[in-house]
């Protein structure tokens, strides 16, 4: 078991060893779940993003407590983080299906760091970690959404991508 990847000879007298038959890689259902949530999250982020730049929602609706001046040029620029960030989502997204180690494990780190974030700006208050708060929770859609269904979000995504075990398995081979 422990040299199943090893390379094994062959039987024909050659000498020259064979690897181990590998097919084609196939996302899990959770891994298409995932990415399915990622993009759920994400369009959540476009449309908070542009609701910031076109001044429809305030930075006081992205988390409890957050403290940070009102002025649109500042509610605009933070409309356009998140709209990087959303962007930087989907392609992760894109690329978490096919088999690369790096993007998903990139984009489990993120949906670490967001579902802490998260966490500390509504337990702690949003003035906890200031601009970082609102992008995090701009782009989970948290002014869109409850915060339930965001933390249902972040955490199954950190689940799906980190924890299943078949789609760890299916990364592994």
């Amino acid at each position: 078991m422990l040299h199943a990847n090893a390379p094994q000879v062959s039987l024909d007298g050659t000498g020259r060893g064979i690897g181990p038959a590998r097919g084609p890689f196939h996302a899990t259902p959770a891994l298409l779940l995932a990415e399915l949530a990622v993009l759920g999250q994400a369009a959540l982020g476009i449309v908070t993003g542009l609701n910031l730049i076109r001044g429809a929602t305030s930075l006081m609706q992205l988390g409890t407590g957050v403290n940070l001046t009102l002025s649109s040029d500042v509610t605009s620029r933070f409309g356009i983080g998140i709209l990087v960030i959303a962007v930087l989502l989907i392609v992760l997204a894109g690329v978490a299906t096919i088999p690369s180690q790096l993007a998903r494990a990139l984009l489990a780190v993120l949906e670490v760091f967001a579902l802490g974030a998260t966490l500390a700006a509504h337990f702690g208050g949003g003035s906890v970690l200031g601009f970082i708060t609102v992008l995090v929770m701009g782009t989970a859609g948290s002014a869109l959404v409850p915060f339930g269904v965001v933390i249902g979000i972040e955490a199954g995504l950190v689940y799906l991508l980190a924890i299943h075990p078949a789609t760890y398995r299916a990364f592994s081979r």
